[in-house]
């Protein structure tokens, strides 16, 4: 469900500024930089940071860390 969720905010926020902003990929990347969707973006990078803390790492051992803090 969180999945469905992360990716449908990503959907929405794309086709927005794609519809909004032209078709010239120079326009879609000034408008993503826009003050309105980078707290959107954040927002969503966080619930993406976050629903990845509950894998562990592929090829990577906790135990054998040099640092563990």
């Amino acid at each position: 469900m969180v999945q469905s969720h992360i990716l449908h905010g990503y959907t929405l926020i794309a086709t927005y500024d794609a519809a909004n902003s032209g078709m010239k990929l120079k326009d879609f990347v000034a408008a993503m930089k826009s003050d309105g969707h980078q707290s959107e973006i954040a927002r969503l990078r966080h619930d993406v940071e976050e629903y990845a803390k509950q894998f562990p790492t592929v090829g990577f051992e906790k135990e054998t860390m040099k640092y563990k803090d």
